[in-house]
């Protein structure tokens, strides 16, 4: 989810602005931007959040988007409008329409070999700015690694190995209880059946306790760091787990 601003009553009853921000696994932290005692520190105070939440962000002053009509006259947005759209609610059409809008206020509708294909590469680029600036960061994508050039790194994670091993107590305890015919047989990768004869699958059990804890990342970069390739998937890992790479088989 998008981070988001929002107005919460503190205990002294000022409005106090904050910035819920989530992460990739679904938990949310919040930054607190300031608490308002009036609707004037509340209007600054959200401004502030704005700003947060766009930092980093171009922007440019369109005609017919900024108080102007599409020649360039008409008259300017009020002082301290800063041309800020306001939005009263969200549809998808409001971003294809104001794209759209923009498209012909700068005259791009206009250009030779212009057409319907290219509007929507341009369009697609201004939503998703990312696809390019991102690319840097981008490790690989699975569907067009070389296995001839490809690389493995292995991480260790203690947490992870913990919850590994708890749901496979938990697995191996309901697969014993299905081999005692105390509860129904359902999809144990723990119960190996033959036949009419039931039995715990002991090797499998040891190869998934053995390898609890580990994960592999795939890449096919050339000489990447460690810390570059699991920060990619992961941000906010802390690089003190095992690492190691590893070619892989061709």
């Amino acid at each position: 989810m998008s981070p988001y601003v929002r107005t919460v009553r503190t205990a002294s009853g000022a409005r106090a602005v904050q910035i819920v921000h989530f992460s990739r696994k679904g938990a949310r932290s919040i930054e607190h931007i300031g608490s308002a005692h009036d609707d004037a520190e509340l209007a600054v105070l959200k401004e502030v959040a704005r700003q947060r939440l766009n930092a980093g962000q171009l922007s440019v002053d369109l005609p017919g988007l900024s108080g102007m009509n599409v020649a360039g006259s008409g008259p300017q947005a009020p002082a301290g409008a800063e041309c800020v759209a306001s939005i009263t609610f969200k549809r998808m059409g409001v971003l294809l329409e104001a794209l759209e809008t923009a498209w012909k206020a700068v005259g791009l509708d206009r250009l030779d070999g212009a057409d319907e294909v290219f509007r929507q590469l341009v369009t697609a680029r201004l939503i998703e700015p990312s696809s390019k600036q991102d690319s840097s960061r981008v490790v690989a994508d699975a569907g067009m690694i070389n296995a001839a050039t490809r690389t493995v790194y292995y991480r260790y994670s203690a947490d992870r190995a913990r919850r590994t091993l708890r749901g496979i107590d938990t697995q191996v305890a309901k697969a014993e209880k299905a081999v005692a015919g105390k509860i129904p047989v359902k999809r144990n990768r723990f119960v190996h059946l033959s036949g009419a004869t039931r039995s715990i699958n002991r090797d499998l059990e040891t190869r998934a306790r053995t390898l609890a804890g580990w994960k592999g990342y795939v890449i096919n970069l050339p000489n990447p760091a460690p810390e570059t390739v699991i920060s990619a998937y992961q941000p906010s890992v802390q690089h003190r787990e095992v690492l190691c790479a590893c070619p892989s088989p061709t």
